[in-house]
């Protein structure tokens, strides 16, 4: 029965997930920061986890990096605390880490079986679809109808659903939710799919067919920008995002243009982020301390004071843990990253199929937004990547 654990936890995430796609909505209107709903309970929900591991393992399955990206944290709350930064921020940035490897080591530990762990989530597999074909089919409608709320409904933890129904062949849900990628808005999660399935590709075909299809998306992207820019937009709106691609009158020297619309001012948060190394570069090995905030700055104007993180999770944990534990960190993450694409390659089993899957969108997407340590999916996918306890036999 112990294998049971494992399903019981990704479904409370999967369902929680889904709660917080649902009422997305009320976020992008403006009419209520969902994060007050939703980060809470995200805390309890790897409380509960990373407590049982903890508790019933006493840690033990942890290797020395994970330990030390567990710990590193406690070392900076001094620092922290000493810069003035916000105890809130102190508080989380310090508890998030530990919680991280508690539900990685969770699911390294837990006894696993491919068909019945596959077969029981399929309901909350489901269930998370509905909700995200809702979300998306609701915000688009109050786009075209009202007006005035962006479009940015899709999310990464959507491609946990996408990539379940890759893995079962589900061929008419894998173009619905492409569908719905396109439709949501966000190039985050449109990116790390067309990624993992290139790469998915790549690791199991001949140079030749990556020759082909290198051939066929030069094509694709050809007949795109042959196209009107404002008659595409009307049916596709993410292109919003790469309007200045389109626009002849935009030179690569237009920092702030580039920034805005392209790059969704990510740059600016990352000039403003860094420069508290610009005194200081012996903070680089610590970082500030946790909780560090930042003045954001766009075309000189100050647009937000004490800002927490950057849509760009390298410098996040850069700013926040300082270089060193950027460092252990990536390349701990690295090191998956390889196993990952090991089980893609010859792995039968299709939980780990999926979570290498997950793992890599989620690592892509990354790079776009800081939540590395915030969904709950991606320190799920690395325990059971990293899991060596599967009881079901390989599939033939």
């Amino acid at each position: 029965m112990k294998r049971t654990y494992s399903t019981q936890y990704t479904k409370y995430i999967l369902l929680y997930l889904s709660f917080a796609l649902l009422i997305m909505p009320i976020r992008l209107l403006g009419v209520f920061n969902t994060a007050y709903i939703v980060l809470p309970i995200s805390m309890v929900v790897s409380f509960l986890i990373a407590t049982r591991f903890f508790y019933t393992n006493r840690g033990r399955g942890l290797n020395y990096v994970e330990w030390f990206i567990c710990l590193f944290p406690l070392f900076l709350v001094p620092i922290g605390i000493a810069n003035g930064h916000l105890l809130n921020y102190v508080f989380t940035d310090t508890l998030k880490p530990i919680l991280w490897v508690g539900i990685i080591g969770f699911f390294k530990k837990v006894d696993i079986d491919d068909n019945f762990y596959m077969k029981e989530i399929n309901n909350s597999v489901l269930t998370l679809a509905f909700c995200s074909f809702v979300t998306i089919v609701f915000v688009n409608y109050l786009i075209f109808t009202v007006g005035g709320i962006r479009a940015s409904a899709s999310d990464v933890v959507m491609l946990f659903s996408f990539f379940y129904y890759v893995i079962n062949k589900k061929y008419l849900f894998i173009l619905l939710f492409l569908s719905l990628l396109i439709m949501g808005g966000k190039v985050g999660p449109i990116l790390s799919v067309l990624f993992v399935l290139l790469l998915s590709f790549l690791v199991k075909v001949k140079p030749k067919s990556i020759i082909v299809g290198f051939v066929f998306c030069l094509i694709v992207l050809f007949i795109t920008f042959s196209y009107d820019y404002e008659q595409l937009r009307n049916y596709f709106p993410i292109l919003s995002k790469f309007r200045i691609l389109f626009d002849s009158s935009v030179s690569i020297t237009d920092f702030v243009l580039i920034d805005k619309y392209l790059l969704g001012g990510r740059l600016a948060e990352i000039i403003g982020s860094m420069q508290v190394y610009s005194d200081d570069l012996f903070l680089l090995f610590t970082g500030p301390g946790v909780g560090y905030t930042y003045d954001l700055y766009r075309g000189g104007v100050l647009e937000q004071v004490n800002r927490h993180g950057v849509h760009f999770s390298p410098v996040s944990i850069l700013t926040i843990y300082g270089a060193f534990y950027t460092f252990i960190f990536y390349g701990y993450l690295f090191y998956v990253f390889i196993k990952s694409l090991r089980i893609l390659k010859n792995s039968q089993f299709r939980f780990k199929k999926l979570a290498a899957m997950f793992y890599i969108a989620n690592l892509i997407n990354s790079l776009t937004t800081y939540a590395i340590f915030s969904i709950l999916l991606f320190p799920l996918t690395i325990g059971l990547i990293l899991n060596s306890n599967t009881q079901a036999k390989e599939r033939t």
